[in-house]
């Protein structure tokens, strides 16, 4: 974990309860390309607009706070609601394949504008970037590892400052113990009557069934470690025995959807279909390894989870914001989104909108603040649109550039306050 002394710095907004999450149409306007020069053929569509193409409920609005990053992962702030700073990480390279390196044409890990080795941005409230990059590898070792990925990013004492944490990874996404429709799963954190805290059966059992049911068993993939002796194999148990009985979650997710992150909602932000107490979860969405998870496909997007009433093993789940060309944009009676079109990520359908959001955090003028890590091209498992260009490329390509954070806040348009 690496400290970052920034006077009275932020931390991002704490969680107020411990919720745990486990898992090519025509555009009307100017198609604008992102590339990654290691493999300049891997170029994609970007143009964020100002989220034009983004759908979300009746009284609220999104718009682009920040654009052009290299794969942000996470953000903290610091200040008061009018007047305030924030501070995005970025996490450098991170996902496996040959094009996502930070020695080739980039300049190597010690270059100051190397994309491919993590930093910290800080902007002020209107979005303008005011300092930065903080944090760039240096020779005598100071900063990040020039490896990444960094990950995460908070505050001591949250809106007022402190020291800055950030968290600096180097793991690899290559599965030595490959799955299959495993969903992920929303679940309370609780703990036991002796302190110890509740056990929800990671790694053996997926959400209500056992890691060793058939519905579980490995396709095989070119991000599998040895995909020859797992595919088709029942995915084993690592544990000899439970640590203790497994409590089921409260709601699972779609496979694939890779729920990543999540806050819960301030008082400002409640009205329409938004409730007390309700949390904003970002889902990352697939990696192409496996089939799309459904027609439309869930992820890439934002849900939202309301709880239905004071106990908090009712909850309903529903889309918040996610992709749908403006012209397709449709909302029900009550204000929930919907979209009479397709609903995949942003570079694959060639609009203005959201490819991978990896957190969602509330700032300090309670809007919620996307990060949106950016596109990756992948195997196209899921959309063929998605897939590498070049198979000496992949399992993974990052590209650089098309990191978005996106603000989403309430608007003065339809909506109930209740």
């Amino acid at each position: 974990m690496k400290r970052f002394k920034a006077g009275s710095s932020p931390r991002l907004s704490r969680i107020a309860a411990a919720l745990a999450l486990a898992g090519m149409a025509a555009v009307p306007f100017a198609a604008l390309a992102a590339s990654n020069s290691n493999c300049p053929e891997e170029s994609v569509f970007y143009d964020p607009g100002n989220g034009e193409d983004i759908v979300v409920p009746k009284g609220f609005k999104v718009e682009v706070f920040a654009k052009g990053l290299n794969f942000p992962t996470d953000i903290a702030f610091v200040g008061g609601k009018d007047d305030f700073k924030v501070y995005v990480l970025e996490s450098g390279t991170g996902l496996p394949g040959k094009c996502n390196n930070n020695v080739g044409v980039y300049g190597g890990p010690l270059a100051a504008n190397n994309p491919f080795t993590p930093d910290i941005l800080i902007f002020d409230n209107d979005g303008r970037r005011i300092g930065g990059p903080l944090g760039k590898p240096t020779s005598g070792g100071g900063g990040f590892q020039s490896d990444g990925p960094a990950i995460g990013l908070s505050f001591e004492h949250n809106f007022e400052g402190g020291t800055l944490y950030a968290t600096d990874s180097n793991q690899g996404v290559r599965g030595a113990r490959p799955t299959n429709n495993s969903p992920d799963r929303l679940a309370i954190a609780r703990q036991n009557p002796d302190g110890t805290p509740e056990y929800h059966g990671w790694p053996d059992r997926f959400g209500f069934l056992d890691s060793t049911q058939s519905v579980f068993n490995p396709k095989g993939s070119g991000g599998d470690d040895n995909s020859a002796a797992t595919a088709g194999k029942p995915v084993l148990p690592v544990f000899a025995f439970f640590p203790q009985p497994p409590v089921a979650p409260i709601a699972l997710e779609p496979s694939d959807v890779a729920a990543v992150g999540l806050d819960f909602v301030p008082n400002s932000f409640i009205g329409g279909v938004v409730k007390k107490n309700a949390v904003l979860v970002s889902r990352e969405g697939d990696f192409g390894f496996s089939q799309e998870n459904g027609d439309p496909s869930a992820g890439h997007d934002v849900e939202l989870v309301n709880f239905k009433s004071q106990n908090p093993s009712e909850v309903q789940l529903s889309r918040f914001a996610f992709n749908c060309k403006q012209s397709d944009q449709r909302h029900d009676p009550d204000g929930t989104p919907k979209c009479a079109g397709e609903s995949d990520q942003a570079f694959t359908s060639r609009v203005r909108g959201i490819n991978r959001p990896t957190t969602i955090r509330f700032g300090p003028d309670g809007a919620a603040y996307l990060v949106d890590y950016g596109a990756v091209r992948d195997p196209g498992g899921a959309d063929s649109r998605s897939r590498f260009v070049n198979p000496a490329n992949a399992p993974l390509v990052q590209l650089p550039g098309t990191g978005t954070i996106w603000r989403i806040s309430r608007s003065n348009e339809g909506g109930d306050d209740d």
